[in-house]
């Protein structure tokens, strides 16, 4: 009987420790499916990230930075012209004048649109930005005194230092 008694014991113990090893076998298979999880998740958050460096204009490859370019068109056109009594017009649409300061609060809006949209390049934002809408003329800019308006995009190549280096070896 004793035997019986051991071998109960015996088998019981294997059975307690075979049940154990399977438990501890399943959690692993659950915590490998979860780092699976928490690495997909961190790739994507990776992605996002060089995304907005790469928006920012905070990454070294060449062509970026459209965010950035277009705030140095808009602070220079701020520092430079917000002083003088200036006004934009579309070019060739009558009665569409208004103050360099509306058209800048619009010019904001319209650069966050270009660089998260369809602006692919720095010389997209630039286009995009100086043009009424994508293949009309420039915008205008008339000084106080004169009577006929100034390009934008002329006006920003010949004084703006970003937009004179972006099209140095461009003949446009």
């Amino acid at each position: 009987m004793f035997k019986w008694v051991c071998l109960s014991c015996a088998l019981l113990g294997s059975v307690l420790a075979l049940w154990m090893i399977n438990d501890i076998r399943m959690r692993s298979h659950e915590s490998m499916a979860n780092l699976e999880t928490i690495t997909e998740n961190l790739a994507e958050v990776v992605i996002d990230v060089n995304a907005l460096k790469n928006l920012s204009g905070l990454s070294s490859t060449k062509g970026e930075g459209r965010l950035t370019y277009a705030t140095s068109i808009l602070s220079f056109l701020t520092e430079e012209l917000g002083a003088r009594n200036i006004e934009v017009d579309s070019a060739g649409i009558v009665g569409k004048r208004k103050s360099l300061e509306d058209w800048l609060a619009g010019a904001g809006l319209e650069s966050m649109g270009l660089v998260l949209g369809k602006a692919k390049s720095r010389k997209d934002v630039f286009w995009g930005l100086c043009q009424t809408f994508p293949g009309n003329n420039d915008f205008l800019l008339f000084f106080p005194g004169e009577e006929e308006g100034v390009k934008l995009a002329d006006w920003l190549r010949e004084h703006h230092p970003e937009t004179r280096a972006l099209f140095a070896d461009a003949n446009l």
